[in-house]
């Protein structure tokens, strides 16, 4: 694609949000795959990318905090839940920062090796239909990806992450 119809093609979509045809979100999703998206694209196996919260800046991990979600007395909630949750909580962050740290992971504090990292602000469809989120645990040597279908039930082990006030 030229670059001049690329700039013509951003200038439509521009106007487009402006006019409430094209919803915001969607429009991350569509940058974020023209700009080179993640390193785990899901979408070369077929997934559908639904949602995806675009960071606009990657946070280090002296910048994050562990965020428990459940309420006293729970012992989980479904992922379903936990996204809503995450949204209240301000800890909905996506595959893009979560990418980000698995590449840094030697920053990532030992404290947080006992807890599976979720992502939630990126939602990804499997070819069955199932919806799942990113979510990064500590393998005894080093951390490593994994998909959690948002049918699953979250439990004490998982944490969101939040940035620090």
């Amino acid at each position: 694609m030229e670059k001049d119809e690329v700039v013509r093609n951003l200038e439509v979509l521009i106007k487009k949000v402006k006019e409430g045809v094209v919803d915001p979100g969607r429009v991350s999703l569509a940058l974020n795959g023209f700009l080179g998206g993640f390193q785990h694209d899901k979408t070369r196996d077929g997934w559908e990318l639904v949602e995806d919260v675009g960071e606009t800046k990657l946070l280090s991990v002296n910048e994050l905090e562990l965020a428990p979600f459940l309420l006293k007395r729970e012992r989980s909630v479904n992922g379903e839940e936990l996204v809503t949750r995450s949204k209240k909580m301000q800890a909905n962050l996506g595959q893009l920062q979560a990418e980000y740290l698995l590449d840094r992971q030697d920053e990532i504090p030992k404290e947080w090796r006992k807890h599976h990292l979720h992502f939630p602000g990126t939602i990804w469809r499997d070819r069955d239909g199932d919806r799942n989120i990113f979510c990064l645990c500590w393998g005894g040597r080093r951390w490593y990806l994994m998909f959690r279908w948002l049918d699953d039930d979250f439990d004490s082990g998982s944490r969101l992450l939040c940035p620090r006030e």
